[in-house]
């Protein structure tokens, strides 16, 4: 058998192999770019049977029909690969490389010599793969670069084809690098599929645990996740803790008489002051409804005394269509072990009631 006769079968054989395997996903997941490259297998595995016949014929046409779907295969890879990546706007080269290809190769069909017309075919093709690989390594993530460099050598190899031909590189070194790194870009597209899949389901376990954690119109932690973290800010190293307890004074009185709007706008104003003066290892958290909860670790009193005057300073700046923001507001601090966190809070509530117009704590 002649090794290019054999590369052709191992090329059927991997193909189909590929469009059983996008089969099988695709009619699972429903996924566009498996769709794409499902075609784009489809294609391939085609493209080799009509190889194999011009071999047995030795008829012309096949393999002109050969050299049309080697171009329009890696058309629908790198279409998949535009889906998978989420590319909203479709990139120039997608369409003007198979049409300048078709074209070329057409013309040189038709009136210069077999080489050039073999060029054209797989430089068409093997562009193709080339741009897929730019386009997985532009997501600049190491998961994606190493199989993106994967798909860059494959097309640059497989655009080099006829010439290696020509020069006797082809066999049989070059048969066994073109069909390892044929076979290598193959098995890329299905990590590339496995690892999207789980990085996106990645960040919607991250969205819904921020969503636990945090407070949807403020964007500050939430009661939950200021439970969770009351130990971190109890350990020994971080002491003096301090707490401010901050309530949005009428704001019930805002939401009945102008509406809900305003309120969440009183609320809103309140967690964009506190985002100014949030230090790092600081804690801001949306207690419930008007009521606002730092937690300041290493943070002496006096401190938290300068801390909360600047955030009154601040607050009485904002007006929201006529509503100055008014709030009361009270601290306290833990020095030491012996003193229990749950008592400091109080203190810090306690010291906020009593900083509020009518001194009680309604």
């Amino acid at each position: 058998m002649e090794p290019l006769h054999f590369v052709t079968i191992l090329f059927l054989a991997g193909s189909l192999v590929m469009v059983v395997c996008c089969f099988v996903l695709f009619f699972q997941t429903r996924l566009a770019h498996l769709r794409e490259w499902l075609i784009s297998w489809l294609i391939l595995f085609i493209a080799h049977v009509f190889f194999e016949r011009m071999f047995v014929t030795e008829e012309p046409l096949y393999g002109v029909l050969f050299g049309f779907l080697i171009m329009l295969s890696p058309f629908f890879f790198l279409r998949g690969i535009h889906v998978l990546l989420e590319r909203k706007n479709l990139s120039p080269w997608l369409v003007a490389i198979p049409l300048i290809g078709v074209v070329t190769s057409f013309v040189s069909l038709q009136t210069g010599p077999l080489l050039f017309y073999q060029s054209s075919v797989f430089f068409v093709s093997g562009s193709q793969y080339v741009l897929s690989g730019f386009l997985v390594i532009h997501q600049r993530d190491k998961i994606f670069t190493g199989t993106g460099c994967l798909f860059l050598v494959f097309g640059v190899l497989l655009a080099l084809t006829p010439l290696m031909v020509r020069v006797d590189l082809y066999m049989p070194l070059g048969i066994f690098v073109l069909l390892t790194f044929g076979m290598l870009t193959a098995a890329g597209s299905i990590f590339l599929h496995f690892t999207t899949l789980q990085l996106a389901a990645n960040k919607e376990k991250e969205k819904l645990e921020h969503l636990g954690y945090h407070d949807q119109l403020t964007g500050l932690a939430n009661r939950a996740r200021l439970l969770e973290r009351t130990v971190f800010f109890s350990q020994k190293e971080r002491y003096p803790v301090s707490v401010i307890f901050i309530d949005v004074n009428n704001l019930k009185e805002v939401n009945d008489t102008r509406g809900h709007h305003y309120g969440d706008a009183l609320l809103k104003g309140v967690a964009a002051i506190l985002d100014t003066l949030h230090r790092e290892e600081d804690m801001h958290v949306r207690y419930g409804g008007d009521e606002f909860i730092l937690l300041l670790p290493s943070t002496a009193e006096e401190e938290a005394m300068n801390l909360l005057a600047e955030i009154k300073r601040k607050c009485q700046t904002v007006e929201f269509d006529g509503i100055t923001l008014a709030i009361s507001a009270g601290h306290a601090t833990q020095h030491t072990v012996k003193e229990r966190f749950k008592e400091v809070f109080l203190r810090a509530e306690e010291s906020m009631y009593k900083d509020k117009p009518d001194g009680n704590n309604t």
